[in-house]
Order: C-alpha cells, then sequence, then structure tokens
C-alpha cells in the first residue's frame, strides 16, 4: 500500500491512534455514480503533544498576496497554472514513531495488533506541515 505502514505488535508504553474508514461517492453532472472512493484517515484528537507530534505549522496563501502574485503576473504577461497532487498526504515521510490500530476489515497476515506509520495519513495533526517539508 504505497509503502504508507508496515505491521508491527504495539511497543509497551505507546498507545496506538484509532483509525476510520471514510467512505464517499463521486457523482457525474447528471447525478449518475462516477465511482466510489474510500481513504483511511487517523482520529487525530487522541494524538498527544510532546509524544505524537511536536508541530502543526502549515504554510497558509493570504488573499492579498494572492492578489499581488496576479497582478504581477498579469503585468509581466505570466501564465499562471495551479496543481492538485493525488494522495498528498501520502508523499510525506513521518518524522515521528506514530502506531495506528489495524482498520476495520484489514486482513493482517501475520499476528501484529498494530501498525506503525512510516507517511502520513489524512487526520494527523502533523500531516500538512510534514507534506510542505
Amino acid at each position: 500500500m504505497n509503502d504508507v505502514f508496515e505491521p508491527t505488535t504495539e511497543p509497551p508504553g505507546e498507545k496506538a491512534l484509532p483509525t476510520k474508514w471514510v467512505f464517499k461517492i463521486k457523482q457525474n453532472p447528471d447525478g449518475s455514480i462516477e465511482r466510489f472512493k474510500v481513504r483511511l484517515t487517523v482520529k487525530g484528537c487522541a494524538q498527544r503533544y510532546g509524544h505524537d507530534y511536536n508541530d502543526t505549522y502549515s504554510p497558509v496563501l493570504l488573499l492579498p498576496s494572492l492578489r499581488l502574485f496576479l497582478v504581477l503576473a498579469i503585468h509581466f504577461g505570466a501564465t499562471v497554472k495551479a496543481a492538485d497532487v493525488d494522495t498528498a498526504f501520502l508523499n510525506a515521510k513521518l518524522k515521528e514513531v506514530v502506531y495506528i490500530r489495524l482498520p476495520k476489515g484489514y486482513q493482517n497476515q501475520t499476528y501484529s495488533n498494530c501498525l506503525k506509520l512510516k507517511r502520513c495519513l489524512y487526520g494527523l495533526k502533523q500531516s500538512s506541515m510534514e507534506w510542505y517539508r
């Protein structure tokens, strides 16, 4: 699974974070079903500051800065493009050691009782900061 986690046993003194499956139906403009989507998220509200994460900073673009950027682009005749990164958080490597509980329905061939995260998942408090780095 994109090298996001590895099955392991929960170390003594560590608390695995709960997870949740989020299901979504994508529809065409006419209302017909295009596809079904599912995303595994971590319930980040159970994270402990200083243990599961240390920082949550993520840069934000202010509206006046965006206006200035667009005015300069128009003035100099530049082309402005936008990009959307699919599975953005799955591309960010996790610095902290975080364990999550096995999601419902996860078929485990080993005798592990939790998963050690290697990459960020949606719901972690530090995901956006790690992706920015």
